[in-house]
């Protein structure tokens, strides 16, 4: 089986660009999720930790945002790529 991609260059150059990239574009979601899940197993990073303690965040507070935007992060991910 083939797939072929044809777009009209320069009009399309965009979604030509995002077309060659789209591997490198999951790559970097995949890799924003485990710094999720980084700072909420491991600790916060300072720049993070100094945000929390600016704002009187309490350490639960912002996993629970984490979290949070971690599974709109996946749910997003399976709408667009209709994957896991």
């Amino acid at each position: 089986m083939k797939a072929v991609l044809e777009f009209q260059l320069p009009e399309e150059s965009i979604e030509h660009k995002r077309a060659l990239n789209g591997s490198l574009y999951r790559s970097e979601i995949e890799d924003f999720s485990q710094y999720l899940r980084t700072q909420t197993k491991y600790g916060k990073e300072p720049t993070l930790a100094n945000l929390i303690k600016k704002h009187n965040l309490y350490d639960e507070q912002v996993d629970a945002i984490i979290y949070y935007l971690r599974d709109m992060l996946y749910e997003k991910c399976r709408e667009t790529f209709n994957d896991e």
